[in-house]
């Protein structure tokens, strides 16, 4: 069976793939640690804005950023299980970051699409305007730094996905001798 995802030899083309594994995992661990506490002073304050929200749009951009967030955390545990994982050069353990990698991924496009395409955008600058600076605001919803983001991820994963495969035929090489 081939596969059809490709693979790289070494990560920025000068960095092994273990030590860009180590990258990816602490980069998305600390900016999901980040991203968390930012959110936590507003949590409450977003809960009961949904429910007592008169516009639909206001709910639903609500909605989707709890969603986000808990993505977000679920990729920031994963992380950590994948810096783990390269500690005790275990491939299997490096499962859990590479699906919720492809999550992340596929939520970021989703909700880059939506909020960017719709009218959800106004609700969106609305919603963060009050507790964000207008320029953090602007950067966040901008396309070009969402299409960096999503690239940058999929590269991570892909480097990720490298050493993960090298990992298996080793383990397999290994079991055959």
């Amino acid at each position: 069976m081939t596969d059809s995802i490709p693979t790289l030899s070494t990560c920025c083309c000068c960095i092994s793939l273990r030590t860009g594994s180590y990258i990816a995992g602490y980069y998305y661990f600390g900016v999901g640690i980040l991203s968390m506490i930012s959110f936590i002073p507003n949590s409450i304050d977003f809960f009961t804005s949904i429910f007592n929200s008169n516009q639909t749009g206001d709910a639903i951009v609500r909605l989707l950023i709890i969603e986000c967030y808990i993505v977000l955390i679920i990729f920031s545990v994963s992380a950590c299980l994948l810096i783990q994982a390269i500690k005790m050069n275990s491939p299997n353990e490096m499962r859990p970051f590479l699906t919720a990698g492809v999550v992340f991924i596929v939520n970021n496009i989703f909700l880059s699409l939506l909020v960017g395409v719709t009218p959800l955008k106004y609700y969106a600058e609305r919603i963060f305007e009050p507790t964000l600076r207008k320029a953090y605001t602007t950067v966040i919803l901008s396309p070009p730094v969402q299409i960096i983001e999503i690239l940058l991820a999929v590269y991570l994963i892909l480097v990720v996905y490298s050493y993960y495969k090298k990992m298996k035929q080793e383990e397999e090489a290994g079991d055959t001798v």
